[in-house]
């Protein structure tokens, strides 16, 4: 940008709109926060629903516990918790997309329209060379295809002759293209 573009300037209502659908994420954040946060808090009863732990329905073995596998069961409404705010901030994140997608589409300026020298045809000097390129880029390419997709003579004399070319494709594959000894 240089100096002299002006500043975009993001009207009121989108800004409001980002700030409360901000507000919407930090509040699930913030619930998901707060569940594992209090599942870490140091206590001293060994299990309980206030840590968010409780015993598991299957004690573990003494060699899982031994390898450090979990010996503890997670409470349900932790689970809840943290679900309910994953979806606070899965939903808050999709509504901020769909409200900023609405509001740039709406600030979105459109184009000037063309001037008269912008919307002129081209017209190219004289000497014309071809008459009609189309046609003649047309006939160039059928002859080539004739030529290498058909057997014929290269000489008048008939002594060296021009194969399709997938024939010789195939037939030159997997050999050696050195000549005999």
């Amino acid at each position: 940008m240089s100096s002299s573009d002006p500043v975009p300037v993001v009207p009121r209502r989108t800004s409001l709109l980002l700030a409360l659908s901000g507000a919407v994420v930090g509040a699930g954040a913030g619930v998901m926060g707060a569940a594992a946060w209090r599942r870490k808090q140091p206590t001293d009863q060994l299990f309980g629903e206030e840590t968010g732990r409780g015993l598991p329905a299957t004690p573990p073995s003494p060699q899982a516990a031994r390898k450090g596998f979990e010996t503890e069961d997670m409470s349900a409404a932790l689970m809840g918790a943290l679900t309910v705010g994953l979806g606070i901030t899965i939903g808050g994140s999709i509504w901020l997309m769909v409200l900023m997608l609405h509001s740039f589409q709406a600030a979105r300026q459109d184009a000037p329209p063309l001037t008269t020298q912008q919307q002129a045809t081209i017209a190219i000097p004289l000497p014309h060379l071809q008459a009609n390129p189309y046609l003649e880029i047309d006939n160039f390419r059928h002859g080539e295809n004739n030529r290498l997709g058909r057997y014929g003579w290269i000489d008048p004399q008939h002594l060296r002759a021009r194969v399709p070319l997938g024939v010789a494709i195939s037939r030159t594959v997997g050999q050696s293209l050195d000549s005999a000894p």
